[in-house]
């Protein structure tokens, strides 16, 4: 078992702030495994820091003159640092046991 810190920087986008934050937080696992060699089992969030926060506006019309609207989009910039446990697979020692069946032991157990 090894413990690493490692920092990330994610950005996440969403239709409100709480799910633009909700995503940065949802994209987190996959991001620290992409750097991690071996089996993750506990990834603990250490410090966030929000770097950038943007409100997109967008005024849409139907067919340029009916049905306006304005669409909202949020997009978070977070630097995130967590704390890495993992097992690396490559320092497990795997004992080999091998069987052989005859056929009617096959047959009886249907492997």
């Amino acid at each position: 078992m090894k413990t690493e810190t490692i920092a990330t920087s994610i950005v996440g986008k969403g239709d409100t702030k709480e799910r633009a934050i909700g995503d940065v937080f949802r994209q987190v696992p996959q991001s620290v495994r992409e750097k991690v060699s071996g089996t993750c089992f506990r990834i603990q969030p250490i410090d966030v820091t929000l770097s950038n926060a943007v409100e997109f506006r967008k005024k849409e019309k139907f067919l340029g003159f009916l049905f306006p609207r304005t669409r909202i989009e949020f997009r978070v910039t977070a630097q995130v640092v967590v704390e890495v446990s993992s097992v690396d697979v490559e320092e497990v020692d795997f004992t080999l046991k091998q069987e052989s069946l005859s056929i009617t032991q096959h047959l009886l157990q249907l492997r």
